[in-house]
């Protein structure tokens, strides 16, 4: 589940976004994975 949502995250990105755009998008991934696993 975790790799189909990050799998998804990274097709959304733009190519040559930084680390720190890089590092919300797992933030992002993981609060909504524990809200969709509540």
């Amino acid at each position: 589940m975790v790799k189909e949502i990050y799998g998804h995250l990274q097709n959304g990105n733009v190519v040559g976004m930084d680390i720190i755009s890089d590092f919300q998008s797992i933030i992002w991934m993981e609060e909504n994975y524990k809200l969709v696993n509540q």
